[in-house]
Formats: structure tokens, sequence, C-alpha cells
């Protein structure tokens, strides 16, 4: 898919170079650069909100775990950060604001992770509170960052599943801050279930902003035990709307297939209640694992775009080139909606590697002794910190997207396209489906 740019001259006040403060930022909010798909009428998707970095930013590939300087952001009414999380490992942190209220969702991928996350939030949350904090499970990669982070932010709704077979140091330390949160700052916390079915004062839906609302998606696993503890991930729907239009953006945590077929059985049409929208934004199932972002859902909410929280083909949790994230059999998968696919980090190097006899098995996971694999170290920025936005213009939403690093598609990317040899077989990282030739 090419795309042609459209650039308003309010670039013009951009190219003067001038260090914006938070009120030249308000003057001029709001700019947009079209970004116009060439094989069709339809305008989806506008990239901006920002301005393109220079070498001397901290968004700078040299400086990966910097955030984006506040002075550089043009605020829309609506923007979903998916953060890079300064390390290599995959993870979840998602910075929500709309309007004057402050989301956040998850907080992965590592305690340390909070040295990135603390600062680039602090560009936006001015009253150092979060309305509403969202555990979505309790894996490590998404939650061990909250005792650092609510050190530093108050919490106004807390919100996770009722349900987990987390018995961590990690999972315990989250649940002790939620708990001061509650006992200290006069925070509200709810389980999910409760949130979906109105009670005890949560709420379904809540009004983020004039034009924003949040829901809590039904999942079986509110009300039903799991043996797989991503099955109990929150799942929200985000809408922006006028009296015109609307967008929808969608994020499932790690949702497994079997959460995900039991969302589908249970939003079956039927009803207005029971009627999924077509959505604008889905964050990946599980890191753009091979077990979430399957056909049951994806056939359902025929996501336009859709970002990855990960740090792309590493081996942290196996040699099998093809299940490092992001799984070419998600790839095959969300291809058949869109190539609009961004991931925030990945690996620095690599080498090729031969696994060794390890007792009775192999020392690499998923790799038979003797066979070849991919040994990846350090971290870099992909795409970056990937800001989705979006504003009502003229009764019009225009759907925004920058990424701090690069804007690159991954089925464009270097990585997608770096062609190795594992067992003397030559081949891509990942093979191009046939709907991103």
């Amino acid at each position: 898919m090419k795309f042609k740019k459209i650039i308003f001259s309010c670039l013009a006040v951009l190219g003067l170079g001038m260090s914006l403060t938070s009120c030249d930022i308000n003057d001029i909010k709001g700019f947009i650069k079209d970004v116009v798909d060439e094989s069709s009428d339809d305008s989806y998707i506008t990239e901006g909100g920002v301005p393109t970095p220079t070498p001397t930013d901290p968004i700078n590939p040299g400086n990966n775990n910097q955030p984006v300087s506040a002075d550089n952001i043009i605020y829309d009414d609506f923007q979903i950060h998916f953060m890079a999380l300064g390390n290599d490992k995959a993870g979840d942190s998602v910075y929500i604001k709309a309007g004057d209220t402050d989301i956040l969702i998850d907080a992965g991928s590592r305690s340390g992770s909070s040295a990135t996350t603390i600062p680039y939030m602090q560009q936006y949350v001015k009253d150092n509170k979060l309305e509403f904090v969202i555990a979505t499970h309790g894996d490590q990669d998404h939650i061990e960052a909250f005792p650092k982070i609510l050190e530093t932010f108050d919490a106004g709704i807390i919100i996770r599943n009722q349900y987990s077979n987390k018995t961590t140091s990690g999972f315990t330390k989250m649940l002790t801050a939620f708990q001061s949160q509650v006992d200290n700052k006069g925070a509200k916390a709810y389980f999910a279930n409760e949130c979906y079915d109105n009670e005890n004062g949560a709420q379904r839906i809540y009004q983020l902003s004039d034009n924003v609302t949040m829901e809590i998606i039904y999942n079986y696993y509110y009300w039903n035990t799991s043996s797989d503890e991503n099955n109990y991930s929150v799942c929200t729907m985000f809408t922006y709307k006028t009296d015109t239009d609307e967008k929808h953006f969608f994020l499932t945590g790690d949702l497994e297939k079997e959460g995900e077929e039991k969302l589908a059985e249970f939003y079956d049409g039927s009803t207005d209640e029971k009627t999924l929208p077509e959505v604008d934004l889905f964050k990946a199932g599980h890191h753009g694992s091979k077990t979430s972002s399957n056909d049951c859902l994806l056939d359902i909410i025929k996501p336009k775009m859709c970002v990855v929280s990960c740090c792309c083909g590493t081996d942290e949790y196996t040699g099998i080139t093809d299940n490092q994230f992001p799984t070419q059999a998600f790839i095959d998968r969300i291809a058949k909606w869109t190539d609009a696919v961004y991931v925030t980090s990945i690996y620095d190097t690599f080498t090729i590697e031969t696994a060794q006899a390890k007792g009775n098995s192999s020392d690499k996971t998923g790799v038979a002794v003797g066979g070849n694999y991919i040994h990846t170290s350090g971290f870099k920025m992909m795409n970056g910190n990937v800001i989705v936005s979006c504003k009502a213009e003229d009764d019009e939403i225009k759907l925004g997207l920058y990424c701090s690093n690069n804007s690159t598609k991954l089925k464009d990317s270097e990585w997608f396209n770096t062609v190795i040899t594992l067992d003397g077989v030559e081949r891509p990282m990942r093979n191009k489906p046939s709907n991103w030739q």
C-alpha cells in the first residue's frame, strides 16, 4: 500500500526551528499531515500531532530509553501512547490521555522500566494523578513497574480481574501498592466483573471526556477460572464519538485463543449489547504471539491498524524463529485486514547459534540439539514510542499516527526482510503474506 502525504501550511510554523512552549502548542493544536491511500478514495489515517524528530532530539535511536520531549508534542483530544519500555523484554505499558483524564493500562515489562515510563508520562500528567489504572492480568511483563509508578502518581480508580494464578513477589507488591492507594489516597478499586455488571459503584462505560468513552468489554474469565493467566486479561474499548462520526480502539491484554473464542461467541451481533464495532486500532494480543489475535476475533473487529508492544525478534521465550514476537502466525492473520502494523522495540544485534545438549534435552527451548537458532542481545527502537491520536475537525474525526523513531510499517522494515541461514537453509525473518505483496 502506497501513501500520498499532503502537508498543510502549518509546517511553516515548525520550520522556524523554535522551541515550543505549552502556549505555542495550544495555539497550533491539531497540526495534521494527511496520509491518503492512493489505491482508495478513503483517508483512514492522518499522520501528525508531533513534528519530525531531529538528530538532537532525545528520541534519537542513540538514546533508546529517553522519552519524547514534551515541548515537541502538539496535543490532540485523545491519545494512546504505546510506550517503549527501556529493555529487551516483551511487555505492555500503555498511557492514554482523553482531555484531562489520564489512564495507564499495565506497567511492564520490568520494575526498571519505570525509569523510562515515569518521565515519559510526566510530560502529560500535569496533576500527578492517573484517573484510571488498569492491570490487565498478573504476568510480570504487565505489572512489575506499578509500585514505582504509584510512588509518583496517585490513582483514582483501579481495575483488575478478581482472579489470578500468580503468587509472585511482583504480584504481591502490585497488590500492596494498589491497597496503599485505596487506604492513603482515596482510590477506589474494582474488579472487572463489577465494572461489566455495573455493581458496587463500578461502571461498564466511563465517560472520559466530551468525546471519549472507555468500556470494559466482556470476558468470560471475569467470572470463571482459567489455567492460563493470560485469559484473565481485562479488555477495553475506547470510543471517540461526534454527532456524525466515531472511531474505536480495542485492547485485549494477553487474551489467548480460548478467551477470544468466548468473547467472539458472546459478541454474536444478536443485539446492540452483543455487537462489537469494526476498530480503527487493535493492540496485538499477547505481543503478537501465535496463540492470540485469532481469526475468530479479527473477523469481527476488522482492524485498520495494529500496534505490537514487544521487543521484536528476541529469543526471550523460544529459539523457534517463526514463534518469536511478532510471530509468523500472527502476521499471516493480521495481514488479512491491514498492513499498518507497527512495533515498539527490537533487539540490537543477533548471532546464529547452535543448540547444545542440556541433560536429556536442548539448552534452547524449541530447538533440537545441533539445530541453529537466532540469539539476540541488547535493544533499540523499532518504531519507538507509538502514539495514535485523534481530533474532531469539521464533524470529521482525524486519526493520527506518530512514531518516535520512524513510521516504517512492519512489512517494510529491515528486520522483516533480513535474510538469514538456519540449518543450511536460507530464509527471510518473516515470509510476506500475499496481502502484503
